[in-house]
């Protein structure tokens, strides 16, 4: 494998033949890939070379790859290693490998590979599946969900765990806020950099319990919704939107209205001069729950409550623990770690969370109101 080490704006990129090093968790975790768009993968919608490779050893470094077809699995035929395998439901394993494959009509089929190895885990899709699958429909996850729960576990065996959370700071604390989705995460953490807070993440982060780490190249942080800079979107990205409403899948096929970089995130929020970004650790110091309620008021959580509340949550929006290929994995490997382990250790964390962090629940049907409430507790804690 030939290594070659470009320059690319300042930013050291390594590449491997076509294949690219992204780190899409600065510090945490890393992806080596040939595309640089990996369908529902959350922790990273689009690849691209905004952020500088960190220089601290990732905790875990996993691999995506997309080929025109798999006709071998470790060494073997498709149905020599079909009859070598233990199955579970439509998933074959053997020796740490995953085989799948499924027609999805008109002649065509999707095909996967998955090879844990200990470096750097791989995951090995046709390019079938790759282009025709961009959203999860029954038991067929998009390749990049299946990507995202293989680095959301992978993670969580290193005491590690993926929060569906926006986060701003001030004065070097992170502030977690957690919502169901469409409730306010996006604008409360756009308006709280007008106020002078640092951005962290928007969507995802992820944390030992005590640190919080953002994701710099999901979707979120990249594509601003509108609300944030109306100025800046053109007749074509309006059209797109219309367009969303009517179709909401035509969102995965099409590519995003708005793809902002860091720095284009930074002239729009009108700051140019502010370090608004922070995409190193930063403590965690308070967890604002952001609730949609016609009552305006706020609460502090305890222990139980926070806990019930954040795990809730966290359930309804990551599905890992329902997918066949990690499934699989933890049921066939007898090497593996439990799925009653991984989930003891979520748990774990979270709890760790709450009892570094004070935890309060905002009611509101005005997403507005969110900042205002957090700017009080949080100056004058």
């Amino acid at each position: 494998m030939i290594e070659i080490e470009l320059k690319y704006n300042g930013m050291v990129i390594y590449m491997k033949n076509n294949y690219k090093i992204y780190d899409f968790v600065p510090g945490v975790a890393t992806v080596e890939s040939n595309v640089d768009r990996i369908p529902m993968f959350y922790y990273a919608g689009q690849l691209n070379d905004n952020v500088e490779l960190d220089k601290v050893t990732p905790n875990i470094k996993v691999k995506y790859s997309v080929v025109d077809n798999i006709n071998s699995v470790a060494g073997l035929n498709i149905n020599e290693f079909k009859n070598r395998s233990s199955r579970f439901t439509n998933m074959y394993y053997l020796n740490n490998v995953i085989y799948y494959e499924r027609n999805i009509g008109l002649g065509l089929k999707i095909k996967l590979c998955f090879i844990d190895d200990e470096q750097k885990p791989e995951l090995i899709v046709n390019k079938t599946y790759h282009k025709f699958v961009k959203s999860n429909v029954d038991t067929v996850y998009a390749t990049g969900r299946r990507l995202a729960h293989i680095v959301h576990t992978k993670l969580l065996e290193k005491e590690i765990a993926t929060i569906h959370a926006a986060a701003t700071s001030y004065n070097n604390q992170a502030i977690l806020l957690m919502a169901p989705s469409n409730t306010g995460k996006t604008s409360t953490v756009l308006n709280s950099i007008l106020r002078n807070y640092k951005f962290v993440s928007e969507d995802i982060c992820v944390t030992d319990g005590e640190n919080i780490y953002g994701c710099p190249l999901n979707y979120g942080f990249q594509t601003i919704h509108q609300s944030s800079s109306p100025q800046k979107i053109n007749i074509n990205n309006k059209l797109k939107y219309k367009l969303f409403d009517f179709f909401p899948m035509l969102a995965y096929y099409l590519n995003k209205p708005m793809d902002l970089t860091v720095d284009k995130f930074k002239i729009n929020m009108e700051h140019k001069d502010n370090n608004l970004t922070t995409f190193s650790s930063t403590k965690l110091g308070y967890i604002f729950i952001l609730s949609s309620s016609p009552d305006k008021k706020y609460t502090e959580l305890n222990a139980t409550e926070a806990f019930d509340k954040i795990y809730t949550l966290q359930r309804n929006e990551f599905l890992y623990l329902s997918d066949y290929l990690i499934s699989t994995y933890y049921f066939l490997n007898s090497n593996a770690h439990s799925i009653k382990s991984i989930s003891q250790m979520e748990e774990s964390i979270i709890q760790k969370m709450i009892s570094k962090s004070h935890v309060y629940e905002i009611f509101s049907n005005d997403p507005k109101d969110y900042i205002k409430v957090i700017d009080e507790i949080v100056k004058n804690h």
